[in-house]
């Protein structure tokens, strides 16, 4: 007897994206990809979601205006894609690293129909 082979939906052909630095009118944006982040890892209660967005759009301002959070979006005909961002951090002198300032990526994130398809690699490369 015969089995049906089960049918994958179909993921998009690869987009033609570009990705470019974030500015404070792509903060929803941001921080609306955050809050999918972390969905998809598990978190579920709205009300700390939504106190989440709330204080992470004040802590992502500050440091966006001072210059030590820089956001990228990878857009696609004005379709944001995913995005990220990078902090600055401070850290303390070391032998033969005299910046003082250390890069941390965070808050990476792909929509979903766009896994797989080198959106993020574009992201982390601009930044």
């Amino acid at each position: 007897m015969a089995t049906k082979k089960k049918r994958r939906a179909k993921k998009p052909k690869s987009p033609a994206f570009t990705v470019r630095q974030a500015t404070l009118k792509d903060l929803p944006s941001l921080v609306h990809q955050r809050r999918a982040m972390w969905r998809d890892l598990g978190a579920r209660e709205q009300g700390e979601l939504d106190r989440a967005d709330k204080v992470y759009a004040r802590w992502a301002r500050s440091r966006m205006k001072s210059g030590t959070l820089m956001g990228w979006v990878a857009e696609n005909d004005g379709k944001t894609l995913g995005g990220g961002c990078v902090w600055l951090q401070p850290i303390q002198p070391r032998p033969g690293y005299n910046l003082m300032i250390q890069p941390y990526l965070l808050s990476m994130y792909t929509e979903p129909r766009f896994r797989g398809l080198g959106v993020a690699s574009g992201v982390v490369e601009k930044a």
